[in-house]
């Protein structure tokens, strides 16, 4: 784990946000620097070349010849060794849909994996230069529900638009503001900053269905900070993330949980297998184990 943060410490940061800076002007005033890759995705010139800069930063890392790598992106090119006994997430431009309206909601985040596929090491980084990572210290605890009841609890609450998200207030109670937010890096900054109290994302018939493995990183570094998660499992042979609870207390996860369950139950998703475990739907094959 000490070769790894040692790794993660010297992210070229500052020319992922130039790289980030410059085109997001370009894609204000060039809708060619904008492709669909997808029905409901779209890909920028940021997000390739952003991940560029990474697989040829961690290409000339330490950690070289040590992983292979699930990205947002194509990796055709990139060649890997077959005794990887890491996996390296990468989503080069999270929130890619407010990028391209100018938005500040935007990141970048990179996990690692060990070959079982469970997360090990989180790095998320902001527009504003704001990193969150797992091995960052904790100044203050994540503050229970209990805590907080003088005043009105803030959840977070996404559904890829498939209606549920419209009556998950009514099943928290009140009070309870609901918001959603359009990038998972953001929203994991404002639970460790106290402007959300909460997050339930829900099982969509939209969108991207379910919830990719990059959405771990960010969960990972709220984990590490003492914050409770939860994964939903879709009973299929993809085994997908179909629905996301994160609290700062066993008590709040709970009743978020149990909200998100009452909506599902007359959906395409009619259970959920929950987990509290941080682990990618497709971890990687190899005979080598090492402790990290």
């Amino acid at each position: 784990m000490t070769l790894i943060k040692a790794v993660f410490d010297q992210v070229p940061v500052r020319e992922i946000l130039a790289i980030a800076r410059e085109l997001q002007s370009t894609v204000l005033s060039d809708s060619r620097a904008v492709t669909r890759k997808e029905s409901s995705e779209i890909v920028t010139k940021a997000d390739l070349e952003i991940q560029r800069t990474l697989l040829k930063y961690f290409a000339e890392s330490p950690l070289a010849g040590m992983y292979r790598i699930k990205a947002e992106e194509e990796t055709d090119n990139v060649a890997e060794s077959e005794s990887a006994y890491l996996q390296l997430l990468i989503d080069p431009l999270d929130g890619t849909n407010p990028f391209v309206r100018g938005e500040p909601l935007w990141g970048t985040m990179v996990g690692v994996c060990d070959s079982s596929g469970v997360l090990r090491y989180s790095w998320n980084l902001l527009s504003d230069g704001s990193i969150y990572c797992s091995s960052a210290s904790q100044e203050m605890p994540p503050a229970s529900w209990e805590s907080v009841s003088n005043r009105e609890l803030t959840i977070d609450l996404f559904d890829y638009g498939a209606g549920l998200a419209l009556q998950a207030r009514e099943l928290l109670g009140s009070p309870c503001r609901a918001t959603s937010i359009p990038c998972a890096v953001w929203t994991g900054w404002k639970l460790l900053s106290g402007e959300l109290d909460g997050l339930l994302w829900l099982p969509s018939k939209l969108g991207k269905r379910s919830y990719p493995d990059y959405d771990l990183v960010f969960l990972g570094a709220l984990a590490a900070r003492g914050f409770k998660v939860a994964l939903g499992y879709s009973d299929s042979t993809t085994q997908a993330v179909s629905m996301v609870a994160v609290a700062p207390c066993e008590a709040g996860l709970e009743r978020l949980w149990s909200a998100g369950v009452t909506l599902i139950r007359n959906s395409e998703y009619a259970t959920v297998r929950r987990s509290e475990d941080l682990s990618v739907t497709s971890p990687i094959v190899s005979k080598q184990r090492v402790s990290l």
